[in-house]
């Protein structure tokens, strides 16, 4: 393949990423998916849906907040390294 035909395949490809992204975070954002499910469809790891969630003005829900406050517990707890807090 020429690198013309790689280079609009990897467009294709990461706006068809970006796509999916955006549609997980509009759908937490109505409240019809959990976090761990909107990562899953957006093709990223819950810490980065929290991120571009961030960077979006979407505010997490209770539930996220609580499930967040009980990791924290969790790290302190087992003595977990700064990271994580």
């Amino acid at each position: 393949m020429n690198l013309r035909g790689t280079l609009v395949r990897r467009f294709v490809l990461e706006d068809t990423v970006r796509s999916h992204l955006g549609e997980a975070i509009f759908a937490y954002a109505r409240r019809e998916v959990d976090l761990s499910t909107a990562a899953h469809y957006g093709g990223t790891s819950v810490y980065q849906m929290l991120s571009e969630l961030q960077q979006q003005g979407v505010t997490p829900s209770t539930a996220t907040e609580k499930f967040l406050g009980g990791l924290e517990t969790l790290a302190e707890t087992l003595g977990g390294s700064e990271a994580l807090l």
